[in-house]
């Protein structure tokens, strides 16, 4: 018969390593979750750029239905 004591023991055992396979696990759920925040950062500062840069390259917006108001506002944009 195993003593009580020597049970424990395995037990605790069994305890600790599965803590510490958690803890690894949770280490790498930690860096997968850093690397996903950094491309969408990536992304998100692509998307902040290309916004820019098409409004820059985009003639300017009118509010007025008027066409010739129009047409003056293109014939700077354009020159």
């Amino acid at each position: 018969m195993i003593p009580k004591a020597h049970y424990r023991t395995r037990i605790m055992m069994s305890f600790q390593v599965k803590i510490h396979e958690l803890e690894l696990k949770l280490q790498e759920e930690e860096h997968q979750r850093k690397l996903v925040q950094d491309k969408a950062n990536q992304l998100q500062s692509g998307l902040e750029i290309n916004r820019i840069l098409l409004q820059s390259a985009s003639p300017p917006r009118w509010t007025s239905t008027d066409p010739q108001e129009r047409n003056e506002i293109l014939k700077v944009w354009w020159t």
